[in-house]
């Protein structure tokens, strides 16, 4: 989500007389001193470089939008986006809720939302037993990411921070030992199969033709993931369930694509709607698996872990739909 989160600055003309003043109140403040000692050395060690290269950026708005997108979400801009105040002879330099001069926002809500969601069900979906207050902290934080993304004026890095604190907290009062390495070979198996997805496939622009052995490769990587994945009844997730199933069957589409015409009426072509049925997510398990037991009566067999995993989805309805009422929430 981090990297989807770009700087905008509405009112160009605005903020450099915004900056102007800044850079007044800086020379004014090497001439007659700090109000505190403390400022000069909290300014010098955090704030120097940005502000420096953005003073130097001058009247360019691509070189300021270039500098202020390096890290968006850490890296602000003091005395703009960072505001200085005293608080018991110390200070603290704060960010505001919402700014005026500039907005940090997601370059594409959609997927933004996405992941959001996908966090959400995540949380709202897990089988492993943890804190419920931690939980609700994080739930808390991703609602209030949905109220900032609503906004017009948009700024996101404050209840970004928010919640990657509440995520870590979740994290790291997460049970012992056996949750740590369940988590390790759950990161495995995702890695590996965003890896074989990325080598074999794109969802942009699929191949249509690959070499025998590649498609070999594909399809016996894409089983073992899958048993690996039925074989570990605490990683069954709905979502991911769903994922492991379209990428074995792309590596079953992918082999028939070699060879078999892809006619809508055809087998190859039967195979390719109820993949791209299933890659949205939206589809009914029993009907898939009737459609594949009647494309076999027409000679066109998938791989047998398609259907345990179409049946995992069948099992899991009914619980999606009762979890669907907290989801409403947000």
């Amino acid at each position: 989500m981090k990297s989807l989160i770009r700087t905008e600055i509405p009112d160009f003309a605005a903020f450099e007389n915004a900056l102007k003043n800044v850079r007044q109140q800086i020379d004014r403040q090497k001439q007659e001193g700090p109000p505190e000692p403390s400022f000069q050395l909290q300014y010098q060690v955090d704030s120097n470089d940005l502000l420096m290269a953005v003073f130097a950026a001058g009247a360019s708005r691509e070189q300021v939008l270039q500098l202020l997108n390096r890290d968006p979400i850490y890296e602000q801009l003091p005395f703009v986006e960072r505001i200085p105040v005293y608080k018991s002879g110390e200070l603290i330099w704060r960010t505001p809720l919402e700014h005026s001069l500039i907005r940090k926002r997601p370059v594409d809500a959609a997927r933004f939302t996405k992941l959001l969601d996908q966090l959400e069900a995540l949380l709202i979906e897990s089988r492993v037993p943890h804190d419920k207050a931690v939980r609700r902290e994080v739930l808390d934080a991703v609602a209030r990411v949905r109220r900032d993304l609503q906004k017009e004026t948009a700024y996101m890095p404050t209840s970004l921070q928010a919640l990657e604190k509440k995520v870590s907290d979740y994290v790291h009062h997460s049970p012992g030992a056996i949750a740590k390495t369940r988590k390790e070979r759950l990161d495995a198996l995702l890695i590996e199969v965003i890896a074989i997805r990325h080598k074999y496939w794109t969802e942009v622009d699929p191949p249509k033709v690959m070499a025998s052995a590649d498609i070999n490769c594909y399809k016996r990587a894409a089983q073992k993931l899958a048993k690996e994945y039925l074989d570990a009844q605490w990683m069954y997730t709905p979502w991911l369930t769903t994922y492991i199933l379209a990428t074995l069957l792309d590596a079953e589409l992918m082999a028939l694509a070699k060879d078999a015409p892809m006619e809508q009426a055809s087998p190859a072509g039967v195979l390719k709607i109820i993949r791209d049925e299933v890659a949205t997510g939206r589809y009914d398990g029993e009907e898939t698996i009737r459609r594949l037991l009647q494309q076999e009566e027409k000679g066109l067999y998938v791989s047998s872990l398609v259907y345990p995993l179409l049946r995992l989805n069948i099992t899991a309805a009914p619980a999606r739909q009762h979890r669907g009422v907290a989801k409403n929430i947000y």
